[in-house]
């Protein structure tokens, strides 16, 4: 547990260094720039809600969500049982770290948001930023810009990043139809996005994906999340923890080899 609060304080003290909040955008000719693929900055903070099936451990746990992210861009995905509505799962995680409390087996998993960690718990490397562009169909301009972005003929676009490429469809609205991660000559994991639908912004213009399924192979999406409501730039942004209340009994549930918390907690 020692380990766990220390791991917790060096969290919260970098999630303080990290990016400055920004303004939210409140005048509707502002949202002009957010109705495409590029965008001038991630669409965040948000707060959504929708259902969701996810793959988690091996197993396939499907319920509602309620999914947060902040202006440091730290994130919050709790799913929950859908006739009786107690939460089931509870997912919290940014660029560096990530705390999964898993109510239903009574246990938690701390530890560094690594590809290996995301593959050993849920099936898909996806980074925080690949989950915001899941989610919200956008990229940032200065990232595709600063990865060789093209768009080609207002039908497809690309952009490199860390080693691996992105190609998105795009629609005549200029929105993603779907998009893949690739590296090392295979495909990482792909998008499809089956319906779109127009999210609150005080009057103005803003549409998001509603339906979404995330492949690693053809056989059965590993990730299907259902949106039904989707309010970015709230008033009532909160901090997003990244500590185990002691009182919650729940145990630590390592992987295998390492024991979850990063080395520099220890």
């Amino acid at each position: 547990m020692q380990n766990l609060r220390l791991f917790a304080a060096a969290v919260l003290i970098a999630g303080a260094a990290a990016c400055a909040t920004t303004p939210p955008v409140r005048d509707a000719r502002e949202w002009e720039a957010y109705r495409g693929l590029l965008v001038p900055r991630p669409l965040v903070p948000f707060q959504a809600a929708g259902s969701a099936l996810i793959d988690y451990r091996g197993e396939r746990e499907s319920g509602n969500i309620h999914l947060e992210g902040n202006a440091e861009q730290d994130f919050l995905l709790r799913l929950s049982a859908k006739i009786i509505g107690t939460t089931a799962l509870e997912l919290h995680f940014n660029e560096r770290a990530m705390l999964v409390l898993d109510y239903s087996a009574e246990t938690y998993f701390a530890g560094e948001n690594s590809a290996h960690n995301r593959l050993r718990l849920f099936s898909i490397d996806m980074t925080p930023a690949e989950f915001l562009t899941t989610l919200t169909g956008r990229v940032p301009r200065e990232a595709f810009e600063r990865g060789g972005g093209t768009l080609n003929g207002g039908s497809s676009a690309e952009y490199r990043a860390d080693g691996a490429t992105y190609r998105f469809t795009l629609g005549a609205d200029g929105l993603p139809t779907g998009w893949t991660k690739e590296a090392g000559g295979t495909t990482v994991f792909r998008v499809e996005y089956r319906a779109y639908m127009r999210a609150e912004t005080a009057g103005a213009e803003l549409r998001v994906p509603r339906k979404i399924r995330v492949y690693v192979d053809e056989a059965r999406p590993r990730l299907v999340l259902g949106i039904r409501e989707f309010r970015p730039w709230r008033d009532s942004e909160r901090r997003i923890e990244f500590a185990v209340d002691p009182g919650s009994g729940l145990r630590f549930q390592p992987l295998d080899g390492d024991g979850g918390i990063p080395p520099a907690a220890r």
